[in-house]
Parts: structure tokens; C-alpha cells; sequence
């Protein structure tokens, strides 16, 4: 655990796990939170949220980051691109009814400033990314992955 966690004495009531999402070894109403930073993604929302649920019991806390349109209409070349990499993307209105029907109450949600993914996403991205170009290019699997997410920055709005 971090050493904040140990500064506030929470490191005996956290611990970190590495198995796939899709088939968490939780017993049912045993967490207090589930935080998912981007990795709902994975999987997807809809699947991911019914697929969590019964680890949380009663008065626990699901807190998710998950792409969403920021306007009901957004420009068609992003729209295409963003459908094709992940069907799944809605506005934070229709997230927020499909967590409603899966039967979460909403706490909050608020939208990340365009700073966490300006500067501190797709800059730092970029930068692996030339790294990576540079020390793995005769891989085509890695490039390809240089590529893609060196494309990802021109499509933020």
C-alpha cells in the first residue's frame, strides 16, 4: 500500500488484488468500495456494474471514471471514432439511468477538468509513446499500439 494509506491508518483495511475483472474472487456483500480509474472501460459499463454488484453490500460505494459525451451531438469524425473503439459511450444522463436501473444510488458526478487529460494523460502518453516508438519499432504489436494512442490526444474536445 501507499504510504498515505499508512499515514491515515488505512492500510490494514486495504489490499490490492491482481485477477481479472470479469472473474473478481469476492465473496458477496464484502466490500466497502470498488474504485474503477478507467478500467471499466474494459469490459464495459453495463456488464461491469452488474458483474460488481453483489460484492457491494448494502451502503457500499461504486465509484467508477467512465468515458462520456460531454454534448448529446458531438461532431461526427469523433463520434465514428469513439463508437468504433467503444460501442458502449453515452452521455453522463444515460451512465447515470443505467446505474439507476441497475439499482445504485447516485452520490455524485462531476466531469474531469480537461487539464487531468491534457497534461496529465495524453502529454505523458505522448511521451511514452515516442519512447516506446523509439526502442520498439521493428514491433509491429507495439507501434501499432504507439499509433493508436498517439491518435487518441487529436480526438479529445
Amino acid at each position: 500500500m501507499t504510504e498515505k494509506s499508512k499515514a491515515v491508518g488505512f492500510s490494514e483495511k486495504m489490499a490490492a488484488v491482481e485477477e481479472s475483472m470479469d472473474s473478481l474472487s469476492f465473496a458477496d456483500d464484502s466490500l466497502n468500495l470498488i474504485w474503477s480509474e478507467c478500467a471499466i472501460y474494459d469490459m464495459g459499463f453495463v456488464r461491469d456494474i452488474e458483474a460488481w454488484k453483489p460484492s457491494l453490500p448494502r451502503g457500499g460505494v461504486l465509484a467508477v471514471c467512465e468515458i462520456t459525451w460531454r454534448c448529446p451531438e458531438p461532431p461526427s469524425k469523433i463520434a465514428q471514432h469513439r463508437e468504433s473503439e467503444y460501442p458502449e459511450i453515452g452521455t453522463a444522463s444515460e451512465k447515470i439511468a443505467v446505474l439507476e436501473q441497475a439499482g445504485y444510488d447516485l452520490l455524485g458526478y462531476f466531469v474531469l477538468p480537461a487539464s487531468c487529460w491534457i497534461e496529465n494523460y495524453y502529454s505523458s502518453t505522448e511521451q511514452r509513446s515516442d519512447a516506446r516508438s523509439k526502442h520498439q519499432a521493428e514491433e509491429s504489436g507495439a507501434l501499432e499500439l504507439v499509433v493508436m494512442e498517439g491518435g487518441k490526444a487529436a480526438f479529445y474536445q
